[in-house]
């Protein structure tokens, strides 16, 4: 049972363990099997249906919101990514390049180069990222049981982080035609440990915080070519 695998990993600590009442989901963790470390800042994990709801109540319940706060977690690499409060808004404004651009390296966000784009970016909701992108799973044909969309291990995310450099880094490296159940399991396992090193320490500028969602990748992955075998 994937789920099972993960909680036993020591990887992930649920959260009714830091006393918010919020079932099936969880915390990532500096020390195994334990609540973060002062220092630490946990990633929220947890099932894509379940954090797609947990990211709506974060714009309009400030108690979950000050809750988060206080265990401090993150949504992203930078301090800007953090729930919204204000509406959205509908479509992102005219955005002309900067005169002087200060891209991040190696992941440029939108508003590195161009102007105007801050407040969309800011407004919008926290959104789930499956921790091994969903599509790749279907064309494995593992997308079953715990491995569907709605159920499959996820990130709440800033939005922008989510689009512009997860979402980008797949369409740019165009790895999900790469992938079918004809590959063989060894073949597949490679080649999502090789995209898990991709997504989370290449197409990233702060490597470090990243390194606890490769973990759960690498885990994730094994379970998905475990099923090939079968």
């Amino acid at each position: 049972m994937l789920w099972q695998k993960l909680e036993q990993s020591q990887l992930l600590v649920p959260l009714t363990r830091a006393g918010v009442n919020l079932h099936h989901v969880y915390l990532t963790t500096d020390q195994p099997g334990q609540l973060s470390s002062n220092r630490h800042r946990p990633w929220v994990v947890g099932r894509h249906h379940v954090l797609k709801r947990i990211a709506a109540e974060l714009r309009v319940q400030s108690d979950l919101r000050e809750r988060f706060t206080g265990l401090r977690v993150r949504y992203g690499d930078r301090s800007i990514d953090n729930p919204p409060t204000e509406p959205y808004l509908k479509s992102i404004p005219e955005s002309p390049l900067k005169s002087n651009p200060t891209p991040g390296q190696p992941f440029n966000r939108q508003r590195d180069h161009h102007q105007g784009v801050e407040d969309f970016w800011r407004r919008k909701t926290l959104e789930s990222h499956h921790i091994v992108e969903d599509n790749i799973v279907e064309k494995l044909e593992q997308d079953v049981g715990e491995l569907v969309r709605e159920e499959a291990p996820c990130v709440l995310l800033s939005a922008e982080l989510h689009q512009r450099a997860f979402s980008a880094a797949m369409t740019r490296l165009n790895q999900r035609d790469a992938f079918s159940p004809n590959l063989g399991a060894p073949v597949a396992l490679k080649q999502l440990g090789d995209l898990a090193e991709e997504l989370y320490v290449r197409a990233v500028a702060d490597r470090k915080p990243f390194q606890e969602l490769k973990a759960l990748a690498l885990i994730i992955n094994q379970e998905i070519c475990g099923r090939m075998t079968t």
